[in-house]
């Protein structure tokens, strides 16, 4: 049934016999009420596993995208420093401040 709900404009389509009819506004129900009917029926399993896989294909397909990832060049002409940049300046006090001692 939700095969039948999700796929309504697919089996009308291909599987409908009141196409032409236009006014008794089948919409493929006529192709359900066939395939609720052999399902009813007693059969084997192995015409029922054909069935399926005859009628019931993937509801979701999504198309594989390509995707590169970008090569990054890393200039190798800048020269790191490793050695500490003592551009800046600060006073040294020697003596630290001790608090008051109670």
């Amino acid at each position: 049934m939700a095969y039948y709900e999700i796929n309504v404009d697919y089996i009308t389509e291909v599987f409908c016999i009141n196409k032409e009819k236009v006014e008794l506004a089948c919409n493929g129900k006529c192709h359900l009420a066939k395939q609720l009917q052999t399902d009813t029926n007693p059969q084997d399993d192995s015409k029922t596993v054909v069935l399926l896989t005859e009628y019931l294909f993937a509801l979701y397909f999504q198309e594989n995208e390509n995707f590169n990832f970008k090569e990054t060049q890393i200039p190798l002409n800048k020269i790191v420093n490793t050695i500490c940049n003592s551009s800046y300046a600060y006073l040294y006090e020697h003596n630290h401040f001790r608090p008051p001692m109670v």
